[in-house]
């Protein structure tokens, strides 16, 4: 037991070392959001509920008319806004998104995801559009 407490500094110095090598990993939002799910949302043809299957709960959904839906994309894009009309109507977007990252304190670089999809569903429950992105980064 005496050992124990002469030798405090060593293992404090151990346990030091150790944690600066411990990774941490932090996710927030949609959990299954990913490019291959997406990918198998077919523009004009899934419904409502083949998107809530695929994609779960949305985090956000916002009723828009056409005027409103466009304003609202065209804010949304400030690099490179797409081209998209719709007819008159009513929309619903609904917004998922998912955002992780990973770091060490020592010896190794953080990296960073993020995911975002919106997808335009008419008044008959058909998602119209879908519009995803994908960025990641490095930073050491």
């Amino acid at each position: 037991m005496f050992g124990v407490v002469r030798n405090r500094p060593a293992y404090l110095a151990v346990a030091t070392a150790l944690i600066a090598l411990v990774v941490s990993c932090v996710s927030t939002g949609a959990p299954k959001l990913s490019d291959s799910s997406v990918r198998r949302i077919a523009e004009g043809e899934a419904t409502k509920n083949e998107v809530s299957s695929l994609l779960g709960k949305p985090e956000q959904i916002l009723i828009l008319d056409k005027k409103s839906l466009e304003y609202y994309i065209a804010g949304l894009a400030t690099r490179n806004p797409p081209d998209l009309t719709f007819p008159e109507g009513h929309y619903e977007v609904w917004t998922y998104s998912r955002w992780s990252h990973i770091a060490s304190l020592v010896f190794f670089p953080s990296y960073e995801t993020a995911k975002l999809c919106m997808l335009i569903i008419n008044s008959d429950g058909i998602c119209l559009k879908k519009l995803y992105v994908e960025e990641s980064h490095m930073e050491f």
